[in-house]
Formats: C-alpha cells, structure tokens, sequence
C-alpha cells in the first residue's frame, strides 16, 4: 500500500476528525501532565524517551517527553517546557498542531495531556536531562501500510474489559498510556487517508509482565 506522505496538512486533518472518547474512568486526585508527540520530518517519526531506571515513577519504562504542570502553566506550556528541558527542542522549533484524549497512566498517579507538535526538519533531539537513557524515533507511515503492527492484550484492567495496546521498539516494549496515545494517533491518520488501521497483533498478557501485578486489572 502506497500512501501519500505525512504532513501538516494531514496531521491537522486527523487531528480534526470525530473519535468517540475512551473512557478511562474518573480520577479527580490525579496530577495534571502535559507529554508531547514530537514529528520529526522525511520521514514521519514520533520521538519517544526510555525513562532511565532510576526514576521512581516508570522507570526504564517508554514514554513521550514531557511532565507535570507546574503553577499556573497550563498543560500545554507544560509539554514545551518539558521538551525543551528534556530533549533540547525550543518551542520556536516547533509547529503546534493539536491535542489527543486525556489519560490516566497506569497507576493513575498522573492524568497526561498529549500534545502534537511538528519540528523543523532542522532540529536533532539529544538528551539533556539524567531522566532519560536513549532517544528512540517511532516511524508513522509503516503502521499504516501494515509493515509493522501494534500488539494488543484482551484482558481487564481495574474491574473493566480492556484491549491493551502496545508496540515492540525493536529491544524496548511501548505500553501504558504512552501506547494508548500513538494507538489513538494512528487511528485517526488512518481515518483520514480512508483506510482502515491495520489488524493487531494478539499477546498472550500485559504488556508490563508482573510489574503492576498489586494494581487491580
């Protein structure tokens, strides 16, 4: 399957597009965080951080820059702050397209807001913070064209029946929230070309092993 690339143009066409909300439950006590899908150019790769493993919360986990809202920053402010002072990536590098469905992490500690942004063709991400042991770049158009597929878990997670999506990054796992926003972001990419998203793959359990087995699910 030949597509036709990924742009702007494209990114603010499926960012406009009518999806039903997941529910994700309530969680009111949450922290606000803003994350941020970064699109690097030619082409079309989201950048991702693996969390070093000394971090409290996730760590080694895979995840989109970003981090809590501070003060009276909104959630947004949030996301440009984080990635400038995590990856390098000034705001001014940026073309602010949008935002996807608000989520719990897995241990519904914080609630993230996912925004996408498009950096100039110019701009190399390095890591610029303790918080991070390696780069990683996701590639969009192959889980479209079905050259690569996302993996997904039939199971349940607190009390609900759930489709637990992830995606194998070549010696790293991309599960949790993270997933969930770039599952949602492919979903919509595919909806505006007219095709349908690709069939996953099937795993046989949570992505995340037995490392949130105390965690209703």
């Amino acid at each position: 399957m030949s597509l036709a690339p990924l742009n702007a143009a494209r990114f603010r066409q499926a960012l406009a597009l009518s999806l039903p909300d997941r529910d994700y439950g309530s969680f009111p006590d949450a922290i606000l965080a803003g994350v941020m899908l970064i699109v690097l150019p030619e082409p079309a790769r989201v950048l991702a951080i693996a969390r070093a493993d000394t971090m409290k919360d996730h760590p080694g986990e895979v995840a989109f820059p970003g981090g809590k809202v501070e003060g009276t920053e909104g959630v947004r402010a949030a996301a440009f702050r984080e990635v400038t002072e995590e990856v390098g990536v000034q705001p001014s590098e940026l073309e602010y397209i949008g935002e996807l469905q608000a989520l719990p992490v897995i241990t519904a500690k914080y609630v993230v807001h996912p925004v996408l942004a498009l950096a100039e063709a110019s701009v190399v991400p390095k890591i610029c913070s303790t918080e991070i042991d390696e780069l990683l770049e996701i590639e969009l158009l192959p889980y479209l064209t079905g050259e690569r597929r996302s993996l997904v878990f039939h199971g349940e997670w607190r009390g609900r029946p759930a489709a637990i999506r992830h995606f194998q990054l070549s010696d790293r796992l991309l599960y949790g929230a993270s997933a969930a926003v770039l599952y949602e972001l492919l979903e919509r990419l595919a909806l505006s070309y007219g095709i349908a998203l690709p069939e996953a793959g099937v795993a046989h359990g949570p992505p995340w092993g037995r490392r949130y087995a105390d965690i209703d699910g």
